[in-house]
């Protein structure tokens, strides 16, 4: 769980599927605008690597970045909270109030620096300036995936919603 060893300089980690639909030119682009403004930077990405080589990649790096087109968070920023790193994502707001409305989620509670194509530069600088604030948000990361994408509670998930459409457990699951 750590951030890189390195104080003064952000180190991102950015494993696209599809460029276009994470943003990836979003971010190669703030990353070379701040080395242009001398600010110690650097961006990583990887793409049709083993999965090893990419959780050694997310063990390495200050901050995950996620996407800035879709809107919500994947796969990949799970993995990286999980491991407890903070991750960098544009959130649509009405995604994360319909989540909040439905119960699913607390006001507040996503672990997610929130950032898009438009701000990115900006919350990079922040995030160069704060670095003390990567720990805290990866801890909280950590925490937030446990809580909503571990095997149990997607078991109480489905607790829930399998009686709604007619499902329920045979006599064996119930151990009887």
């Amino acid at each position: 769980m750590g951030r890189s060893s390195r104080s003064n300089s952000l180190k991102i980690f950015h494993a696209p599927n599809h460029k276009s639909i994470k943003g990836t030119k979003y971010f190669v682009s703030a990353v070379e605008s701040l080395k242009r403004d001398g600010f110690d930077i650097e961006l990583i990405i990887l793409q049709k690597v083993p999965n090893e080589i990419i959780k050694e990649m997310i063990l390495t790096a200050d901050i995950i970045a996620d996407q800035l087109v879709i809107g919500w968070y994947g796969m990949f920023a799970v993995e990286a909270m999980a491991m407890g790193k903070p991750v960098l994502c544009y959130i649509r707001p009405d995604f994360e109030e319909l989540f909040i409305h439905e119960g699913l989620l607390e006001p507040g509670e996503l672990p997610i620096i929130k950032c898009d194509h438009r701000n990115l530069k900006e919350t990079l600088l922040h995030l160069i300036e704060h670095k003390e604030e990567l720990d805290p948000v990866g801890k909280r990361s950590r925490e937030f995936v446990v809580k909503h994408h571990s095997t149990e509670a997607m078991g109480r998930v489905f607790d829930r919603i399998n009686p709604s459409i007619g499902i329920s457990p045979s006599m064996k699951e119930k151990g009887m």
